[in-house]
């Protein structure tokens, strides 16, 4: 298993994102891309990791290693570790989108912010289709949340 941590001192994934809202109480929403998870790799770190998958519009299938506290929603672990491949959002930044050539939208995606989510191949930017999309709600705005 390819180790939590880069070279360069950078985590793979970091800890899990606090959904909220902010002072105002205003509910806002997160661009996250579906992932797969495909199976649980062990509970060492706690409180375990498990690897999912990525399909990105030319079909490349990019893996990533992360702590179930990432991508684990209220459910609680149990839950998504009974079935593979289970379907869960990670959270991600939209950079542009485009049509290809058969008139599909396709979106590029950084899976680097806000949850530091990084492929075993040290990557974070991929083109994904739109339908591969969907949100977090009641997300906090990362660009006004106060520490």
């Amino acid at each position: 298993m390819p180790p939590l941590s880069r070279p360069d001192g950078r985590h793979r994934c970091v800890g899990k994102f606090e959904r909220g809202r902010k002072s105002d109480d205003t509910i806002h929403s997160m661009d996250a891309v579906k992932v797969s998870i495909t199976r649980f790799l062990g509970y060492d770190p706690q409180p375990g990791i498990v690897e999912f998958e990525l399909i990105d519009a030319s079909g490349r299938i990019h893996t990533f290693i992360a702590k179930t506290a990432i991508i684990i929603d209220d459910r609680g672990p149990e839950e998504h570790l009974k079935v593979y491949p289970y379907t869960i959002p990670v959270a991600c930044t939209i950079l542009g989108r485009r049509v290809d050539e058969s008139s599909r939208e396709v979106v590029k995606v950084t899976t680097e912010y806000p949850w530091t989510v990084i492929s075993t191949e040290d990557q974070t930017e991929f083109e994904v289709f739109s339908d591969q999309l969907t949100s977090l709600p009641d997300a906090p705005d990362l660009a006004t949340s106060s520490p």
